[in-house]
């Protein structure tokens, strides 16, 4: 765990990832607009699969991870809820302001935190605007930031073809769960790269790639859903079920003084 001042964890967090518990990240952002139940539904999700959730936002000025359910409705009363990425972070600290972590912002904050597995829900890929092709910033961290993403199908404005271009081209692993194909219409960009059917399978996926590849994260799509709700019920269901199976980052062992050469 790499925390400074400018992040709060609470200590239910800390004791989860230094005993090993399975946590997941989930970004507040994905509440932006939704009542205090769906946060619930998800923590519920969560825990039924025996994982602790972390919910990240930027509270007073501070990278919170592990906000409470209070804080969260205080965010929304207050009406602040504006989505933060990695490049919010500093003004919104200078200002003590607050809002919502996007994908993005929740993947520094794990990675910080020591948590390997974030919520990502529908994912946001490439968009074509008048000004050409805009990758997202959640990509763009991914391809930098060593942890698991799990999703459940793009956002509706995604291009799916460039933004699987843009994977290959970032060099950022994506498998499907226990599907051929992200999406049941016929697509370009939907055929699976990767299949995994378990818990385990995705857990070895992304300890390999940590252990070996050391930089850079993956991406772990379940198949759409039909709406932004339960892309964030699914993603939640999953990520919690892998990251009973992610094993924490392994020491080096001491070297005997007498064996060295």
């Amino acid at each position: 765990m790499s925390v400074n001042d400018w992040m709060m964890v609470t200590d239910q967090v800390r004791q989860a990832v230094f005993a090993g518990a399975p946590i997941v990240a989930v970004p507040s952002c994905l509440f932006m607009g939704e009542a205090i139940e769906q946060q619930m539904l998800c923590r519920d999700c969560i825990e039924r699969q025996g994982a602790q959730m972390a919910l990240v936002a930027v509270w007073k000025g501070k990278l919170a991870v592990g906000l409470s359910t209070d804080q969260m409705h205080i965010l929304a009363q207050k009406g602040v809820m504006t989505r933060a990425s990695r490049s919010d972070f500093g003004p919104l600290c200078a200002r003590r302001a607050s809002a919502a972590a996007g994908v993005a912002l929740t993947m520094l904050a794990a990675q910080r935190c020591g948590i390997d597995v974030v919520v990502g829900g529908a994912m946001e890929g490439v968009q074509q605007t008048q000004q050409g092709a805009q990758c997202s910033p959640d990509l763009m961290e991914l391809s930098q930031t060593t942890v698991l993403v799990v999703g459940a199908g793009w956002r509706q404005q995604v291009d799916r073809a460039l933004t699987m271009t843009c994977l290959e081209m970032q060099d950022i692993p994506m498998a499907l769960w226990q599907t051929d194909r992200i999406e049941q219409r016929d697509v370009p960009g939907g055929e699976a790269w990767h299949r995994l059917d378990t818990p385990a399978q995705a857990g070895a996926m992304f300890r390999a790639h940590r252990d070996v590849c050391r930089k850079g994260g993956l991406l772990l799509m379940a198949q759409a859903q039909p709406d932004a709700r339960q892309a964030c019920l699914k993603s939640c269901e999953v990520a919690a079920q892998v990251a009973a199976h992610i094993l924490p980052v392994p020491f080096a062992e001491p070297v005997d003084e007498e064996e060295e050469v």
